[in-house]
């Protein structure tokens, strides 16, 4: 038997290509937002190089066709390692950029934000409604694969945008922050002299 006439090894070749391809260009995505978020998904992608070191190691074999089941089972496995890269890889992104976004809102006021970002809390809902599929995901591991073939067809996109565009906008944001809170001394000091001199006359 050889794994060149087996459509079935043929097919789960190719879904480890393709598997592969989609979790190489998902880091490369984390990795142009923070590099250190994607350490989960490269170990995915080490452990399923070291299966695919296997499969080679079980076809090289002179007993390799007695034991067919060994090598479709570390293509498997293989595959399986892409697959988990690659939602790694969309789970750093989303976490790390819901995390951001939160320290935003902790150094700004919702107001100003808002008015820079008018897209803003559309985002903020559709990260809510991501890490509702991300939990579903973790309880329904048979569509797991289709939760986040929708994460990213649907939503992906938009939250990197939005990162990209806040954080190229925060030396904005600080300039709008900054300006507002020296209106609002002047403003307070203004109604405390108002108060003053009304007292007076």
């Amino acid at each position: 038997m050889g794994c060149s006439n087996d459509d079935g090894i043929k097919m789960l070749l190719q879904q480890i290509i393709e598997s592969w391809d989609k979790s190489e260009n998902r880091i490369k995505s984390a990795e142009r937002i923070r590099r250190e978020i994607v350490e989960a998904s490269i170990n995915e992608l080490r452990y399923g190089g070291r299966k695919m070191v296997d499969v080679l190691k079980v076809y090289l074999h002179p007993d390799y066709s007695k034991d067919p089941n060994s090598f479709r089972t570390h293509l498997i496995e293989a595959k399986e390692c892409a697959v988990k890269a690659e939602h790694d890889a969309i789970d750093a992104i989303i976490f790390y950029v819901d995390a951001h976004i939160a320290k935003i809102e902790d150094t700004f006021e919702a107001s100003l934000i808002i008015e820079l970002f008018p897209e803003y809390l559309d985002i903020k809902s559709k990260l809510l409604q991501i890490s509702k599929l991300i939990a579903s995901s973790r309880e329904d591991r048979r569509n797991r694969h289709d939760i986040y073939d929708e994460i990213e067809k649907e939503h992906l996109k938009s939250v990197i945008d939005f990162y990209n565009k806040l954080t190229t906008s925060e030396k904005l944001l600080i300039a709008k922050a900054e300006k507002a809170s020296k209106e609002k001394k002047r403003t307070k000091w203004k109604n405390r002299l108002a108060l003053l001199f009304g007292l007076i006359g």
